[in-house]
């Protein structure tokens, strides 16, 4: 979880991101589908979502770049039972990604 703080990002109001694998098949052996989710009301609602790794996902973490896009480090794997967790995958991307381009408080500072 990271908190982007308005003042460090031009951004109006602060940003919550949070990752976790967002699905447990039973019988399936582990957790799915790495999930991105923001709030925009320190934590009471997460109004954006979206996946980004469809497969086994476990442990991760999130961090803003020097450059104001996010990383996600996390564990993947593929579709199966013996290729859960085989890899260790480093995800860039700018917030606009997350919110594709309709990011609900969208306006910046001056």
């Amino acid at each position: 979880m990271i908190k982007i703080f308005r003042a460090s990002s031009r951004l109006c109001v602060n940003r919550i991101l949070f990752a976790n694998p967002a699905t447990q098949i039973p019988g399936r052996w582990g957790r799915t589908t790495l999930t991105l989710r923001m709030s925009y009301d320190e934590g009471q609602t997460w109004p954006v979502a979206r996946v980004l790794h469809p497969g086994f996902s476990a442990y991760s973490s999130l961090v803003v770049l020097q450059d104001g896009s996010i990383g996600c480090l996390f564990e993947s794997g593929g579709d199966v039972k013996k290729e859960r967790y085989q890899h260790i995958t480093f995800a860039r991307f700018p917030l606009a990604w997350l919110t594709q381009g309709q990011d609900l408080q969208g306006l910046h500072m001056k």
